[in-house]
């Protein structure tokens, strides 16, 4: 498969995120697309693709296209997914970073919207690598000898008030009870 001629890479602000368009991600993804999209993904750190038509098959061979998938949850036939339903409590509120109990943390998170409502729903990002140059040379000289214990005893999706008891109790069996891990990583 040939990368599309009509394939863009938009970036929507100078320090972080593009819209990426051109390409339909639910038919398959070459080895040159891919390369051209983790290209971008290291510059822009975060891709946007709209009006893509993925199920949890594609979106599952999707994330393995990129690299080595982390399973979750299995949820479905072959689709390793971890299903987060605002309506089942499933959402955060926090700022986050994704799987850091890891001593290894995946490259990305590849996250599909299903159900958007036509207000709110965001998901915010941040470039902390751009934050962390912009810090003044004596600040970031302490930043730079600091290191954080990582864990997954505590999941900020699972341990909210107003998350119901069975989305507790999953979230709780999928990150807590099967072995807890921890992980120390620079600041």
């Amino acid at each position: 498969m040939r990368l599309n001629p009509i394939l863009t890479i938009h970036p929507i602000s100078p320090c972080i995120g593009a819209e990426v368009a051109g390409v339909d991600l639910g038919a398959g993804v070459s080895g040159e697309l891919v390369a051209t999209l983790l290209s971008a993904l290291w510059q822009h750190k975060v891709l946007f693709f709209r009006d893509q038509r993925l199920d949890d098959i594609a979106h599952a061979a999707l994330t393995r296209a990129m690299g080595t998938l982390v399973p979750y949850a299995l949820r479905g036939e072959g689709a390793d997914l971890l299903e987060m339903d605002a309506a089942d409590g499933g959402k955060a509120n926090v700022w986050h970073t994704d799987s850091t109990f890891e001593d290894t943390p995946p490259l990305a998170a590849v996250l599909r919207a299903v159900r958007v409502p036509g207000v709110g729903g965001d998901t915010l990002w941040a470039n902390t690598a751009a934050a962390c140059a912009d810090l003044p040379g004596p600040l970031r000289a302490m930043a730079d000898r600091l290191v954080a214990i990582h864990s997954n005893d505590y999941d900020f999706a699972g341990s909210r008030p107003g998350i119901s008891k069975a989305a507790a109790a999953r979230y709780a069996e999928r990150f807590v009870h099967r072995r807890v891990l921890r992980a120390e990583h620079p600041v």
